[in-house]
């Protein structure tokens, strides 16, 4: 519709009830009230995030690969974040209804005269699926980023680190930055939603983009590219030097 807000995967609707997908494995359960009502005041049990998979890899008493008390929080954040959006958008429709009312009361002529104009709709139940899949994939891939730490002392045995830097930033933002480097090898990556964009500038003008609607990939594309990095260090190392090239050169003569 060109709000530049994405669109939902709607898995029921009842009774003021919406039930939707915030990603492959969870699925976020919202109960609509009407502003302005007594019920308005609810706690936070009226959301509920239910796991429609048990892929929690080794993680006892995790509903999922998200733990009870992580859920929780991601809870009491999306219900803060509606408040928060619902609060802003109040205030915006009370400007704009002011501003009507006052360009009604302007003396115009046919050429003047304008269609009705509504008040951008808040659009708060796609913001809060939005920032649900966000919370829950940066998690995954701070994780992963942890695990591969690990990966690089344990089995790889290299001294190497992976430099880790996350651009600063506020829960309720939509989208996450952070900056990986290892020696050479230097992504920038853009969270948003349950994806990522993932771009590297390399020598000679090499230039990548890769997108990852997965955590699973995102792993395996950062393994590849450090053990890529290390083999190349493996080769230089294992290079003869110049004075090692002199020094066959005039064997060679002598013989």
């Amino acid at each position: 519709d060109g709000s530049g807000v994405a669109s939902l995967c709607i898995v029921h609707c009842h009774e003021g009830e919406v039930k939707v997908q915030l990603d492959s494995e969870y699925s976020l359960t919202v109960k609509l009230i009407e502003a302005g009502t007594t019920a308005s005041n609810t706690d936070i049990s009226s959301m509920d995030i239910d796991p429609t998979s048990l892929g929690g890899e080794g993680l006892e008493g995790h509903s999922g690969s998200q733990s009870p008390a992580h859920l929780k929080a991601l809870c009491h954040a999306l219900l803060l974040h509606i408040q928060d959006v619902y609060h802003k958008h109040s205030i915006e429709t009370i400007a704009f209804e002011l501003k009507e009312r006052q360009q009604k009361d302007k003396p115009a002529g046919l050429a003047t005269i304008k269609k009705a104009k509504k008040a951008p709709s808040p659009h708060i139940l796609q913001n809060c699926t939005m920032l649900g899949a966000k919370i829950i994939f940066e998690r995954k891939v701070r994780w992963i980023l942890k695990r591969i730490k690990g990966w690089i002392k344990g089995d790889l045995h290299s001294d190497i680190e992976l430099d880790v830097e996350w651009v600063p930033s506020s829960i309720f933002d939509l989208q996450s930055y952070v900056t990986l480097c290892f020696q050479d090898f230097c992504v920038d990556v853009s969270i948003d939603r349950d994806g990522m964009n993932v771009t590297s500038a390399g020598d000679e003008d090499e230039y990548q983009n890769v997108e990852f609607n997965s955590d699973v990939e995102f792993e395996i594309f950062l393994k590849l590219k450090i053990r890529k990095c290390l083999d190349a260090i493996l080769q230089v190392n294992k290079a003869p030097t110049v004075h090692e090239h002199v020094d066959s050169a005039i064997v060679d003569l002598t013989l």
